[in-house]
């Protein structure tokens, strides 16, 4: 299942970010548009997508990285995502 993991933490963002990018975690989204062309959606800064990743997984992923570096979570949202994401019916972005 394809999930979306978002995150706040206390410090050293660049350093989990990099780290959940080595598990296979990306900054984008595949997504369609109305005329069925293909493209990405970037996501913010804290917010990551995995193609192969549980909601329970990815949870986990982010408490063993919190603990890896010592840093606060301070919160931590995982759910999942259908794709490629139709960003005009089910997703909007900028």
């Amino acid at each position: 299942m394809a999930v979306v993991l978002t995150y706040d933490i206390d410090r050293l963002h660049t350093a989990v970010k990099e780290t959940l990018l080595s598990y296979g975690y990306q900054d984008s989204v595949p997504a369609v548009n109305t005329n069925n062309q293909r493209g990405i959606i970037k996501l913010p800064n804290t917010t990551l997508f995995h193609e192969n990743r549980t909601i329970k997984n990815a949870y986990l992923d982010m408490q063993k990285v919190a603990i890896q570096y010592g840093v606060l979570l301070e919160r931590c949202i995982a759910f999942e995502l259908m794709i490629p994401v139709d960003y005009w019916g089910s997703f909007t972005a900028i």
